[in-house]
């Protein structure tokens, strides 16, 4: 399940155990017209008031849901769905990507963290591609220097061999 619909599912059922809660063991029980019907009038009309009252109560709190889920959604859902593509893209090896920091909260330090981390790897490839050049021109110098000795071993047996005679 993704993480909007168990948020969503939450933030749902807290209403709705809310609603319930307030609707059948506490609102009955506080509300003198209601508990007035119930003991001298009649049950029926009792528990009739207490439906209209779940009805009402319940058509109250549906919007507050709603609005809830959707600011959720909106900054909480969203930017998480964000870092994991961007993230995703990032794993597979391009560095030049970036998380947009949208807020100052836990999810923008979150962002900024991850942006310095990248940073960071780009900097630590820099290093170590600019250590593997420098190790080539040295491996490279080495070469040339082994010929250039290997060129003088030469000349020196030439020149004891023609001594030698």
């Amino acid at each position: 399940m993704k993480l909007s619909k168990k948020l969503a599912l939450l933030i749902f059922l807290g209403i709705f155990v809310s609603v319930v809660w307030s609707t059948f063991l506490i609102i009955p029980f506080l509300d003198p017209f209601i508990a007035n019907l119930a003991i001298n009038y009649n049950f029926n009309l009792a528990v009739l008031a207490v439906i209209r009252l779940s009805i009402i109560t319940i058509l109250a709190v549906l919007p507050a849901f709603f609005v809830i889920w959707i600011a959720t959604k909106n900054y909480i859902v969203k930017p998480i769905n964000s870092f994991i593509q961007i993230t995703k893209v990032i794993s597979m090896g391009n560095l030049g990507q970036r998380v947009p920091v949208l807020s100052k909260d836990e999810l923008g330090q979150l962002a900024i963290n991850i942006n310095s981390l990248v940073q960071n790897s780009v900097k630590a490839y820099q290093n170590m591609a600019n250590y593997l050049r420098d190790e080539k021109l040295k491996e490279r110098e080495l070469a040339v220097a082994n010929q250039k000795l290997q060129q003088l071993d030469k000349l020196k047996d030439e020149f004891v061999s023609i001594a030698s005679h």
